[in-house]
């Protein structure tokens, strides 16, 4: 029991963003129709190569001690990411992939939390299944008008075996949640009809909107999968709590208008509709 889309193949979406080099300002313009059909947009090559290997050498810094802490765990997790090294940083305004989150937000956009790194070893099932991320809401009614929109960057190629992220293209204009019965009884993501892995190269970017129905899926190879996901939101919108959130003596030390706006400070509500971006 889940919406019927349509589903426009990642190859179909990749083909503009292919044409804009990682180290130009990404036009959103030809993306943003297929993000809102779809409800998500790959943009290949989109960390320049230094960069890529600035944040996998920050990647695997952060993660010595809490994989020595928990070796058997599905998946490791480092919060705050952007306070942690310069590298993660300036994926907040990355211009291969800010514009859009800007399109789609709009000029109040903020980041939802301090963002996330995420390692995820061999040989390791789903750790969790099919959802859509503010199925906990109450009294919200589908199709959802509030959302968050998340970037991914691919530290490493992700390929079908190496734990991809799916998602079923077009579930963000449900409008109802998504099923339990999407999850079968061991706990795992059923395999669905258009379902889509989202596999590319080290470099690649993913941007969906957070209500599109997605799940994890099992790591059957041989490699650790290495992700970084920064999360944004409208300035009205608290951020994720629990130590996900960016922490104010943080978001002081940034001088940039835009990049203080984007670490929650200043109002929120602003008469004069005045933002940095």
């Amino acid at each position: 029991m889940f919406l019927s889309v349509t589903v426009l193949g990642m190859s179909m979406i990749a083909t503009a963003a292919a044409l804009i080099p990682s180290t130009s300002r990404l036009d959103p313009a030809p993306l943003l129709p297929g993000f809102a059909q779809d409800g998500y947009a790959v943009l290949p090559q989109a960390l320049p190569t230094p960069l890529l290997g600035r944040l996998r050498e920050a990647f695997d810094r952060l993660m010595v001690g809490p994989i020595a802490a928990e070796p058997q765990s599905l998946q490791h997790q480092v919060n705050r990411v952007i306070e942690r090294d310069p590298a993660f940083l300036e994926l907040i305004d990355l211009p291969s992939v800010f514009p859009l989150v800007r399109a789609i937000i709009g000029a109040d956009v903020t980041l939802a939390a301090g963002g996330e790194a995420y390692s995820k070893r061999p040989h390791s099932p789903a750790f969790i299944s099919w959802h859509n991320d503010f199925q906990w809401m109450v009294d919200v009614p589908y199709p959802r008008q509030n959302f968050w929109v998340r970037a991914t960057y691919f530290l490493d190629d992700i390929d079908e075996d190496t734990a991809p992220m799916a998602l079923l293209p077009g579930t963000h204009r449900a409008d109802h949640e998504c099923p339990a019965d999407l999850t079968g009884p061991d706990g795992q993501p059923r395999e669905l009809p258009g379902m889509v892995r989202l596999t590319g190269k080290a470099g690649d970017c993913v941007v969906n909107h957070t209500e599109i129905w997605h799940t994890n899926t099992p790591n059957r190879g041989t490699r650790i999968r290495k992700l970084v996901m920064l999360t944004y939101k409208h300035a009205w919108m608290r951020q994720w709590g629990d130590g996900h959130d960016i922490q104010v003596a943080f978001a002081e030390t940034q001088t940039d208008p835009l990049r203080r706006q984007l670490c929650g400070l200043g109002d929120w509500h602003r008469c004069d509709r005045v933002w940095a971006t």
